[in-house]
């Protein structure tokens, strides 16, 4: 299908117009003394510009920056078709509160999802601390957004590899920040974005920036402040674009995790742990009908709005559906967090009449991340529950030994001298099929919170900082001009978190019956 584009046309006739201007333009000025300024580009020590640079360097300058209409670096940053795989809004609700939420409202580039450990990045030249937090695979990175971007000058992109100069931190490329050291006058930038809800509540990222600067009349000094104030509000998932009616958001009530219930180890499962409607599913589906155990318990579980749980996926395979007791967890789902941040820097410069180039940066960020909870909570692991004494099977073909006999609680107290404890001595194990258990031993998580509800918040609290100063001059060496740069750079993150959590120790004990001062419940 042919679709016109009636701009081109004007485009190219614009273009050449200027072509053809711009040849007298070039013949006056062959006459004139051209003053090209040189800095050191990203990628190679030796002063020049990004186009006759040794290494490709991909340039968005201020006037980029402005044109996109970015609020903050990362705008900037996920708009470059060689960043791909990074990591800055996961989603901060799920089964393990905390594992994402450290990670929530920072940034980072990936270039060529090598992974961040891969990027480095850069604040005028010189490296920073990484955040204080990693991504879920232990990825490091510098937090772009704890640079205020009003003071941002241009971010220079290195495409190719910077390992030679900069070291194996620098596979994938380097992304380097330049500050805007040499500003003059004041600029205040305010920015909103915000989405409607249905019960017409506005959900916003919020921007409020400034910066300031001033120039001696000679030229010779400058000195630069700026500082930034961003507000975000929660998000839920319901507001994706990916949401509709198939959606589906479950989070685990009860499972069975992993049963030892092989008839040759001798087990003698709860019956009212078996699934039989589900194994009866499965097998009009074509599965095979193996076992499917479910906790008793979730057959009379209601959510926190009385709605009872769920059993199935509406995803799950046909034929190998499980017994997994499930709720909807919508409500305490969300795309992004709730977040604030202050973030200001500040520079200083100034030439000495030999030409020598004293130079100082410093930044400073805090952020604070709240991520609304549901109130559930779950080791982070699985937790052993061993069974009751007694609970195998005796084969005597096995000396009426059994050989699930050695899952069973305090069966190998006798190798150090302690007596073999009985069923009645620990009345209160979970696993017992008098207290509802499955009667054999297993391996799930402990938790507690449920139904979901919605409970305290978890927050993040983060802050980095940085300073930078030197000098810069060059000096003539026999007929040759040498330049120098002699600087100190120190940069520092750090990260601290609230969220629910286990002391291990005392839930493996309460696991298997033995919770309480002395193993007495």
């Amino acid at each position: 299908m042919r679709r016109p584009f009636p701009s081109k046309p004007k485009a190219l006739a614009l273009a050449i117009m200027l072509a053809g201007t711009s040849l007298p333009l070039a013949a006056q000025q062959d006459d004139e003394d051209t003053d090209i300024e040189e800095v050191i580009v990203t990628g190679s020590f030796i002063r020049g510009t990004p186009l006759d640079a040794p290494s490709p360097v991909q340039v968005v300058d201020r006037d980029s920056i402005e044109a996109q209409g970015a609020a903050i670096i990362w705008d900037v940053i996920k708009n470059l078709e060689i960043n791909s795989g990074s990591i800055t809004n996961p989603m901060v609700a799920g089964e393990n509160p905390g594992e994402y939420s450290q990670v929530e409202g920072t940034a980072n580039v990936n270039l060529r999802n090598l992974g961040e450990n891969s990027t480095l990045t850069l604040i005028n030249g010189k490296r920073m601390a990484p955040a204080g937090s990693t991504t879920r695979t232990g990825g490091e990175f510098v937090d772009l957004n704890s640079i205020p971007l009003v003071m941002t000058e241009r971010i220079e992109i290195l495409t190719d590899g910077g390992s030679a100069l900069y070291g194996a931190d620098a596979v994938a490329g380097v992304v380097n920040i330049i500050m805007r050291t040499e500003f003059e006058g004041i600029e205040i930038y305010g920015d909103i974005q915000g989405l409607d809800q249905s019960n017409g509540r506005n959900l916003n990222d919020a921007t409020i920036s400034a910066i300031w600067g001033w120039s001696s009349d000679d030229g010779d000094t400058n000195f630069v402040i700026s500082g930034e104030r961003f507000e975000r509000d929660p998000v839920p998932i319901t507001m994706g674009n990916f949401y509709d009616e198939n959606s589906e958001f479950l989070g685990t009530v009860g499972s069975a995790g992993s049963l030892i219930s092989s008839a040759a180890f001798g087990a003698q499962i709860s019956p009212g742990w078996i699934n039989t409607d589900v194994m009866e599913q499965n097998v009009r589906e074509g599965g095979l009908g193996t076992r499917v155990f479910t906790d008793p318990g979730c057959y009379t579980y209601e959510t926190h709005d009385g709605s009872p749980m769920v059993f199935s996926s509406k995803r799950a395979t046909r034929g190998e559906r499980g017994g997994t007791c499930r709720e909807d967890t919508t409500d305490y789902m969300y795309i992004s967090a709730e977040a604030e941040r202050n973030s200001f820097a500040a520079s200083f410069n100034h030439t000495f009449e030999d030409g020598t180039e004293f130079y100082a940066f410093s930044h400073y960020s805090d952020m604070t991340t709240v991520r609304s909870d549901d109130g559930y909570n779950a080791t982070r692991g699985p937790t052993v529950f061993l069974a009751q004494p007694g609970a195998y099977a005796r084969n005597p073909w096995y000396g009426f030994n059994a050989i699930g006999q050695t899952l069973e609680l305090g069966y190998f107290a006798p190798y150090v001298g302690l007596p073999r404890p009985t069923a009645a001595d620990i009345p209160n194990a979970p696993v017992a099929g008098v207290n509802g258990g499955p009667n054999v031993a297993l391996w799930t998580s402990v938790r507690d919170g449920l139904p979901r509800k919605g409970a305290s918040n978890n927050e993040t609290w983060t802050n980095s900082s940085s300073i930078q100063a030197g000098l810069r001059g060059d000096f003539e060496f026999g007929d040759r001009t040498l330049e120098y740069d002699v600087s100190y750079s120190f940069s520092q993150s750090s990260l601290e978190a609230s969220y629910l959590s286990y002391a291990r120790d005392r839930a493996e004990m309460a696991a298997n019956g033995l919770g309480g001062p002395n193993c007495v419940p």
